[in-house]
């Protein structure tokens, strides 16, 4: 089988596509057969060796945290799970053309959704949810969330509108259309203006592009509310890893 991998930390030219074995399942594992592959901050990090605080010195083999594709054989002990089911969910070296995961790590693929989208949806999806369960919105709250258009901003911008929250939502201008159109209430463009200078105070500020500290946004938060970010260390650990939560 083909996989990218790479034995030395740097830029893309580290990245290579070998040919190895096919794994073989082993106990509780699954083997699954990779139809698309999803990349996210994390991956680059990695390999670039940024997250050696996380992982140590030891380099990692392959590629990619999350996938989705259909499943060729399991391991002994798998249950909820057969061959030829569509499932999508997180793995290890899932850049390739198999990998390998658990049952815990994998759902089967709703109908209608295709193997492109549904391999971009596990730690983004899994991240926004974490930072979902840290507040509740309502109608009428006021949210800044910082990121909006990113993978996890995607999740978070449109659950907090359906909601009844009043978003503004700073990304670049070049997704300030795309924004408006799911029913953020201002765009500010985080190139050309400084949220602290808008004259707004919010009842949840949300970080997700770890630029913002709790210190930075107390003026603009109101005297309840809620910080919420995804990067607990800032410039350390990647999204999709842990989120805190600090409150005013």
């Amino acid at each position: 089988m083909r996989k990218i991998s790479y034995d030395r930390f740097g830029g893309p030219e580290v990245l290579a596509l070998r040919e190895v074995p096919v794994p073989v399942p082993g106990k509780g594992e699954i083997l699954v057969r990779v139809h698309a592959a999803g990349i996210n901050p994390a991956d680059w990090k990695m390999h670039k060796g940024e997250l050696k605080i996380l992982f140590g010195w030891r380099l990692p083999q392959g590629l990619g945290m999350e996938f989705a594709g259909v499943i060729d054989s399991i391991g002994p002990g798998v249950t909820g799970f057969a061959p030829g089911d569509r499932v999508f969910g997180g793995g290890k070296d899932c850049m390739g053309d198999y990998a390998l995961t658990k049952p815990g790590k994998i759902a089967l693929m709703p109908r209608g959704l295709d193997f492109a989208v549904a391999s971009v949806l596990p730690i983004t999806g899994v991240t926004a949810a974490s930072v979902l369960d840290k507040v509740k919105f309502g109608p009428g709250m006021r949210v800044l969330i910082n990121g909006a258009a990113g993978g996890i901003g995607i999740f978070v911008t449109q659950f907090a509108i359906k909601q009844g929250a009043e978003v503004t939502a700073v990304a670049s201008a070049q997704n300030a259309a795309l924004l408006q159109r799911w029913g953020a209430a201002r765009v500010v463009d985080y190139r050309h203006s400084d949220v602290q200078n808008e004259g707004l105070r919010y009842d949840v500020i949300i970080d997700l592009s770890d630029t913002l500290t709790l210190a930075k946004t107390r003026p603009i938060l109101m005297p309840e509310g809620s910080f919420v970010a995804s990067l607990p260390v800032p410039s350390q650990i990647p999204g999709g890893l842990w989120n805190n939560l600090w409150s005013k």
